[in-house]
């Protein structure tokens, strides 16, 4: 008997709820019982016009990961306004709340909107979205009572487009927080984004607690935070707190965020192996002489594809930490076990930090400070320091510092070009070489580099994997790349330039199609004679529609149309064409589709199990994958799902020569970030089983011997 295929492209199984039901609301009570019976799908609306309901706290229990969106959104954008001592707290799964305005209110030492309603009941892969936060601050005569506008708790959760504006309270204006463990111990790991939002206005003027953000805090900055703060803007940020931006916690990616006329700068405060790159610092304001762009504290950061113009920090003393980029010595050694450093604030040396291909542009001072030693008792000097291919050209000053005291201090240099009144700074002038760096107009928002530093980097071949093959504005770079962050010659669209108002926080639509959650389509092919047929009719999915565009005996392309609400690409997505012959279907490929602003052909962060030849006799499940944590360029997991229990590992994308030499590690978590399986990789095409594993979704990682993550996706059981 002939039976119908099934081809099931799906992260996990769920069931697809056909209620979809709007409920408009305008008290307390009726928001919180309307949300508490909410399904996913479901909308609650608030009607226009302004409350003071205190504390709204609201529970559901009714989402799960691979649902659609349960969402609560003004009627219209900006024309729900909560004042007086209104204060949001929520949970649930995949939960979106949208288009609120906070403004001239008081919140107390609360959050105005908390991702938890309490200490076990957090929200998860759920989202904040064009929300305005006005002047919303806690009278007080010092203005230290202490409250974060937005504290992020649970897993996979995201704040975007929306406004922060004239904070001038204590504490950081977002606040990521992790799950409750002791210096060393780690929690476990968030996967958030903070991205597309406006910051201005920062103005607490007291000392330490006068971040914009804050990601983790120092007794869990051993944990791997994974979390991705980009796209967003801080402009005119005075505060007297030097740190816009506080790293805490590991493994965090910090990237096109551009920094405008601020007192301050992105601190790596605490944690290792973080990424900054393709962040604009730029400074033309004379009177913030504060400003100063990237501090690198703690171990093994990579800090490539800047660009940093105009900052004033360092012009008047040697000894002042606001630098373009500050590398530093260390209070301890380097260790994972010292309760010092928790109690009293201290440092960590930045051994094996990498600074590559950043742009240093008329700035003042001393462009790249080695071994800082901020309070007099930082002895332990950093070990095995990279500084690579930058551009620096001072308007003032040295274009690199080395503290004479740093007699142990190592560092390896090659490549860089300079150009600065006083010199190098450096005893020894191996890596950097004179040159006259004469900046053009300004183009793009960056003034145009010199020719000098075309196709003039050292060692093109090492840093590629690391650069991905672009500069900061997403523009393919050539052969043997371009001296600094800009390649003169870059191939393909100026993808990221420095951003402003008008594209970035509430209303606008940069990097609106990020997809926190897989979408999926299932197709049922149908058996006719011999030969297969796939539907020629649209398809419902979460998240949109699928409607096949090109229909004929040969192939058909599925094209995906989003829904209103939800979070997928606001465009068509090609997605995959599917190519059946006589007696089976022999094709299965991901055609192109846009991801995070970036448009991916025949590759991307998808894998596909399938059988060659499938005949109508047989069923087989065919799974697509389209995961936002990858950042591969091909497959390289392999029998994803894996309903037999092995999975296949291609290590071939990386140019690996000897996996041996590389040691190539492997490990497996569990959703709340707990290690499952760990081992070395020894093959370039290996087989791995997890049948030890229970049915689930896990995530796998890939490091290599420095500890830079290769690859990280999702694997199904």
């Amino acid at each position: 008997m002939k039976k119908n295929l099934l081809i099931t492209l799906i992260i996990t199984i769920s069931f697809l709820d056909s209620r979809a039901n709007s409920i408009i609301v305008n008290t307390l009570s009726g928001l919180t019982s309307a949300y508490a019976n909410a399904y996913p799908g479901d909308t609650v609306i608030i009607a226009n016009g302004t409350y003071n309901w205190g504390e709204i706290s609201i529970s559901n229990n009714h989402g799960n990961i691979n649902s659609n969106w349960i969402v609560v959104t003004s009627q219209s954008l900006g024309a729900v306004i909560f004042s007086g001592t209104t204060y949001l707290k929520f949970d649930g799964t995949r939960i979106l709340i949208n288009g609120f305005k906070f403004v001239n209110g008081d919140a107390g030492t609360n959050p105005i909107i908390s991702f938890r309603t309490s200490s076990t009941n957090f929200a998860n892969y759920s989202r904040i979205s064009n929300m305005i936060f006005d002047n919303y601050n806690t009278p007080s005569p010092d203005g230290n009572i202490q409250n974060e506008w937005v504290g992020i708790y649970g897993i996979r959760n995201r704040v975007d487009h929306c406004d922060f504006i004239n904070k001038s309270n204590a504490k950081a204006t977002i606040v990521i927080w992790y799950s409750t463990a002791t210096f060393p111990d780690k929690s476990i790991s968030t996967y958030h984004n903070i991205d597309s939002n406006y910051f201005a206005g920062r103005s607490y003027m007291g000392g330490n607690g006068g971040e914009t953000i804050r990601v983790g805090v120092g007794n869990n900055s051993r944990t791997d935070g994974f979390n991705i703060i980009e796209y967003n803007l801080f402009e005119g940020c005075i505060q007297t707190e030097p740190e816009i931006v506080s790293n805490k916690s590991c493994h965090n990616i910090y990237r096109y965020n551009t920094f405008k006329n601020c007192n301050g700068g992105l601190t790596l405060r605490m944690g290792k192996y973080c990424e900054v790159y393709g962040n604009y610092f730029i400074n033309d304001d004379p009177t913030k002489t504060d400003s100063y762009g990237i501090r690198i504290i703690d171990k093994g950061h990579k800090v490539f594809n800047n660009y940093l113009e105009g900052l004033l920090g360092s012009e008047s003393s040697s000894t002042t930490m606001r630098t373009p980029i500050v590398i530093y010595n260390g209070t301890f050694a380097s260790s994972d076990s010292l309760n010092p450093l928790i109690l009293n604030g201290e440092y960590l040396p930045a051994d094996s930090t990498i600074v590559a291909f950043n742009s240093i542009v008329n700035c003042k001072g001393y462009g790249i400070k080695i071994g800082y030693n901020d309070n007099g008792n930082a002895i332990f000097q950093p070990l095995g320091i990279q500084i690579s291919n930058n551009a620096i050209n001072m308007a003032t000053g040295k274009a690199a510092y080395l503290e004479s005291t740093n007699t142990s201090l190592t560092y390896f240099s090659e490549g860089n070009k300079y150009n600065a009144p006083n010199g190098l700074g450096l005893s020894n002038s191996s890596g950097f070489i004179q040159d006259n760096l004469l900046y053009g107009n300004r183009s793009n928002g960056i003034l145009i580099a010199p020719s000098s530093l075309l196709d003039a980097a050292v060692n093109t071949d090492y840093y590629s994997m690391m650069l991905r093959n672009i500069d900061l504005q997403k523009q393919t770079r050539s052969t043997i790349y371009d001296v600094g962050s800009d390649e003169i010659n870059g191939v393909g669209n100026i993808i990221t330039h420095p951003l402003d108002s008008s594209i970035v926080g509430a209303g606008t639509t940069i990097n609106n199609n990020v997809i926190i959650n897989p979408v999926f389509l299932q197709i049922s092919p149908i058996c006719k004679g011999d030969s297969i047929l796939l539907p020629s009719t649209s398809i419902n999915g979460v998240n949109g529609i699928w409607t096949p565009t090109a229909v004929n005996n040969q192939t058909t392309t599925y094209t995906f149309t989003p829904v209103a609400g939800s979070n997928a690409n606001t465009t068509t997505m090609i997605v995959m064409m599917l190519q059946p012959s006589e007696n089976n279907i022999s094709v299965i490929t991901a055609s192109s589709y846009t991801w995070h602003g970036e448009t991916y052909s025949n590759s991307g962060n998808y894998s596909w199990i399938g059988v060659n030849s499938v005949g109508c006799d047989s069923i087989v499940n065919l799974h697509l994958i389209i995961d936002d944590i990858s950042n591969s360029d091909t497959t390289i997991i392999y029998s994803n799902p894996s309903p037999n229990g092995i999975i296949k590992i291609n290590l071939n994308k990386f140019h690996i020569s000897n996996v041996r030499e590389k040691e190539i590690q492997l490990s497996i978590f569990d959703v709340n970030g707990r290690l499952c399986l760990s081992k070395k990789v020894l093959e370039k095409n290996s087989e791995l089983n997890v049948n030890q594993l229970s049915k689930g979704v896990y995530f796998i990682r890939i490091m290599s011997k420095d500890l830079s993550i290769l690859y990280h996706t999702k694997l199904l059981r």
